[in-house]
Formats: C-alpha cells, structure tokens, sequence
C-alpha cells in the first residue's frame, strides 16, 4: 500500500524511536560522507516521524534525497527525489524533473509518476499515453491512478 493510504496509527512507535536512533548512530560514523543505505533508512525515517502524509516535511526528504544522489546517484533515486519535489513544490516542478530522467523507459513506475504527474495538472490525455507506455502496467491500475475518471 502506498504511504498516503496507510494508516499511521497501526506503525509500532517505539520500533520508528529505535529506527530513528540507528539511523543516528549510522549517520555519526561518517557524517562526510553517509552509506547509501544509510541516507535511505534518513529518508524513511522522514517518513515515519511525519503524523501523517499531508504533514511529512518534504524539504527534509529532498535534503536527504540529494545526499542519497552524492553516494549513489541512480535513475530510480533520481525519479523518487522527483516524487518528492513534486510533493514540495507541485507536480509541474516534479514532472520537469522527471522528463530529464533517462534510462527508465522499460521502468513502469517511471511511466505511473509520469502519468500521475500529468493527471494532477489535467493533463488527461497526456496522462493515459503515459500509462499505457509502461511495461508490464499490473504495477498501477488506471483507478489507482485515478486515470479511469480523467477527462
């Protein structure tokens, strides 16, 4: 289930508190510069410190994004630090970054943010070409996507 569905209030708190004092720990053992999976467990404890999607910070997840980028700089880092500059600062600037992605055409959730992206700036047509570029489309249905009522 993607974030914005899961209800917070069934994550066990004291397993976020422990997973946030790792994440800690890992950090000061070399804070110049962080393991990849490191700047990762940061990003989900973003995450998980947020009371709810609507209230996760989003500067922070793409503060962390662009360290995550520094130590390990992939095409799928590049698409969720998108995803979530599309949460800061709308879909249009989270769309811009993705169009520059390369390397994730046979990649569907390239295609699904692409096509919500478009769907959330009433790009509806553009939207469903999207969707129906993505390889092996069972990762999203058009209802997730909330394509199948676009117009």
């Amino acid at each position: 289930m993607l974030l914005p569905g899961q209800d917070r209030s069934r994550w066990d708190a004291a397993l976020i508190r422990e997973g946030v004092t790792l994440v800690g720990a890992a950090l000061r053992r070399s804070p110049e510069r962080p393991d990849p999976y490191v700047a990762q467990a940061a990003i989900a404890a973003c995450h998980a410190l947020a009371p709810s999607y609507d209230e996760t910070d989003w500067t922070a997840v793409v503060s962390w994004y662009d360290v995550l980028l520094t130590v390990h700089d992939t095409p799928v880092a590049r698409l969720n630090r998108a995803v979530a500059v599309a949460e800061r600062d709308g879909a249009a600037a989270g769309l811009a970054l993705v169009t520059e992605i390369g390397g994730l055409d046979g990649y569907p959730w390239w295609h699904a943010t692409r096509a919500e992206l478009l769907q959330r700036l009433g790009r509806g047509e553009e939207a469903r070409a999207a969707y129906e570029r993505a390889p092996h489309r069972f990762v999203m249905t058009k209802d997730r996507l909330g394509l199948s009522r676009a117009s």
